[in-house]
């Protein structure tokens, strides 16, 4: 069995309003919108 990759991503400077994978317009954030499509987004943790 092969062991999955985990990475967490917990910048301090980012507040909600400026990631785009949260629908949040006209924010640009093509790399982390690709990290969030591929994989799971703890929006309450």
């Amino acid at each position: 069995m092969k062991k999955p990759n985990i990475l967490f991503i917990m910048p301090d400077q980012f507040r909600q309003s400026a990631m785009g994978f949260l629908n949040q317009d006209p924010v640009i954030t093509p790399n982390i919108d690709r990290l969030a499509s591929e994989g799971l987004v703890l929006s309450n943790a």
